[in-house]
């Protein structure tokens, strides 16, 4: 193409100019040259040579501009291969694309009839060897203490093909053992029916004649067989008495002797005091206090217009103005320990103040005794409560202390005699008591939540169960009076919340969500409008405790870890702090208003499992750990 463009611009030169001769034997098409003497006889005079015009439409066409874009075609997509674990398919494939054999290399694993398109792999279809793990342990254990075990390589885990260390020389099962006879319980041809001449009727009795007595030949067999045993009974005690079966044996261990072990000086003092009694000065100072916070010193002038109703000379605002009970009490953060009560063998499960006054403190362990410590004078065990087979799991006052029950894992709650020790009542009904709750009101009434699923209410006086609550699915875990005690909250391992009135066996409200966790332990705001819920999540929720028993999600308290384990939350008497403990031994402190962490102290080296602050002192907390130590805070 440039010599033939090269020629044409040579030919318009000028008649001076000499013609550039032509490239020897080339052409566009590739042929050789005419002479110009052919050439001159080829074209006629004035005409454009064919070879001049074709090579000036290639060069037009060449320096033409095309606008269009360029669309590179559309690569065709092999959509053949469907991903067996997708479980979406954005086109429509066919059936044959469907189940088309898996794709790659073969699977070894893989079973040869597996079914078309039922592939769990990208490239075919991995199965799992169908081995338990009950299955891997029995052989595992076979082979390390006799030997041999079952080759899994056989793909049959049956007898017949065995794996054996060095040396070992098993003892092979047969592949089909025969089937042992079970032996019945009455093999007595006179109740096989297949006996035609010595069956005597489903009736009949075992190796004896089968007879009728009446009323005084009974009575008098019974008596012959009531000497027979006495006689065996005594034999047995002589030679040494045979254990009993073991459905006989609840407690495995003997009984415990039953009673309190008093470690104090004297029972009572010079002038006929009991030792549970208060110091004086303290027992004044707290009457006087819990006096005006309950609005009991109300002055002349209010009791004046009560007496006169609606006719009283005073208004609403002057009753507000000279009387507002509320709390004297102004609470601080503990800062370090001023003193640590030892004496239990095992943890202690809870440490509990006395009503009204807290001037003496009860701990149950796990080392199946009880013990009340000194809190105000020399601080030490004054007395120590025996008579359970079991750890101790929780305790309960009545009202005015002279009274408390305790629940223990030996199944019984019982009920106890503060001052003298002595053991008033055993109340059981099979199952373990898991909360035990004596009922403000009444010394002689309780609630027991065990874990049947039920809420027993005992009644002390009778001994008898007087009314029964079912409705949980799970264990029981806590009960907490609401109300003045007119109605209680359960919760339970079935992670819902119950609330019931007192004497009816039907929830009034069953709070249930799948969002909730198990509440094992709660505490109540002193003012008795807050329920403090530890849930399992690692965070307590608050629960309204009236009527409406509603979440408050305002006032949820995170950041402690406490899942798996009944870590009991309080509060401060004058409401303004959050306590409880966790699983590494410390104590957490929240404030109430802004549910944020003020306070964390490294207290006991085991699971922090109880922790209270003084009704009266109003910097002083306790807390009670799973090392066997109580902790008082300052």
């Amino acid at each position: 193409l440039k010599t033939v463009a090269m020629d044409l611009i040579s030919g318009y030169g000028g008649d001076d100019e000499p013609a550039p001769e032509p490239t020897p034997g080339v052409s566009v098409e590739g042929a050789v040259h005419k002479t110009p003497t052919e050439e001159a006889e080829a074209v006629p005079a004035g005409a454009i040579p064919p070879e001049m015009l074709t090579g000036f439409d290639e060069i037009r066409s060449k320096m033409m501009v095309n606008l269009a874009p360029v669309v590179k075609e559309k690569e065709q997509v092999s959509r053949s291969v469907v991903d067996p674990r997708s479980h979406l398919v954005f086109h429509n494939p066919k059936v044959e694309e469907l189940y088309l054999p898996s794709q790659g290399p073969s699977q070894p694993g893989a079973r040869p009839k597996v079914a078309p398109g039922q592939l769990n792999t990208l490239t075919g279809f991995v199965e799992n060897d169908s081995l338990s793990d009950a299955v891997f342990k029995q052989q595992f254990v076979q082979f390390n203490q006799r030997g041999y075990a079952v080759d899994p390589s056989q793909g049959n885990f049956g007898y017949g093909a065995y794996v054996m260390s060095a040396g070992a020389q098993p003892q092979l099962v047969e592949e089909n053992p025969a089937p042992r006879r079970r032996k019945k319980k009455n093999d007595n041809p006179s109740k096989d029916p297949s006996n035609v001449d010595e069956y005597k009727g489903p009736w009949a009795l075992a190796g004896q004649d089968r007879g009728l007595s009446g009323p005084a030949e009974a009575a008098e067999g019974d008596a012959e067989a009531g000497d027979e045993n006495a006689a065996q009974k005594t034999q047995s005690d002589e030679e040494g008495a045979a254990p009993a079966p073991k459905r006989q044996r609840r407690n495995k261990e003997p009984a415990a002797e039953v009673g309190g072990v008093f470690h104090g000086t004297a029972m009572r003092d010079s002038l006929n005091k009991s030792w549970l009694e208060p110091p004086a000065g303290l027992k004044d100072k707290q009457d006087k206090r819990l006096a005006r916070v309950r609005g009991e010193d109300i002055s002349s002038d209010v009791i004046k217009m009560m007496q006169a109703g609606s006719e009283g000379e005073l208004s609403a605002k002057d009753v507000a103005k000279k009387w507002k009970p509320s709390s004297d009490i102004t609470c601080y953060l503990p800062k370090r320990v001023i003193h640590e009560w030892k004496g239990h063998e095992g943890p202690v499960w809870k440490s509990t103040l006395f009503p009204r006054y807290g001037h003496l403190m009860m701990s149950c362990s796990t080392d199946k005794t009880i013990k009340i410590w000194d809190y105000h004078n020399q601080k030490k065990c004054l007395m120590t409560y025996y008579g359970h087979n079991g750890a101790v799991r929780d305790l309960s006052f009545s009202s005015d202390g002279r009274k408390f029950t305790s629940a223990s894992f030996d199944r019984d709650v019982r009920l106890w005699d503060t001052e003298t020790g002595k053991c008033l009542g055993t109340f059981s009904n099979g199952s373990i008591p898991n909360v035990v709750r004596m009922h403000p009101r009444s010394d002689n009434e309780f609630l027991v939540g065990t874990s049947n699923k039920r809420i027993l209410q005992w009644d002390a006086r009778e001994n008898k169960i007087a009314q029964e609550y079912d409705r949980h699915l799970g264990a029981v875990n806590t009960i907490t009076y609401t109300d003045d005690a007119r109605r209680f909250v359960t919760t339970s391992d079935d992670k819902t919340i119950l609330v019931w009135e007192w004497g009816i066996a039907v929830d009034i409200k069953r709070i249930a969500d799948p969002s909730m966790n198990s509440m094992p332990a709660v505490g109540v705001h002193p003012n008795g409008k807050w329920l403090l819920m530890q849930s399992l999540d690692n965070q307590i929720l608050c629960y309204s405790a009236r009527d409406k028993f509603r979440l408050n999600n305002r006032k949820i308290f995170k950041g402690h870890l406490n899942a798996g384990f009944a870590i009991q939350p309080n509060m401060s008497p004058d409401g303004r702090y959050v306590i409880s403990g966790d699983h590494e031994g410390r104590l957490w402190i929240w404030d109430w208003k802004t549910t944020q962490r003020v306070a964390l102290k490294p207290a006991h080296d085991k699971v922090l499992i109880y922790s209270e602050w003084h009704p009266h002192e109003s910097s002083r907390v306790i807390t009670a750990s799973w090392d066997g130590t109580i902790k008082l805070w300052d």
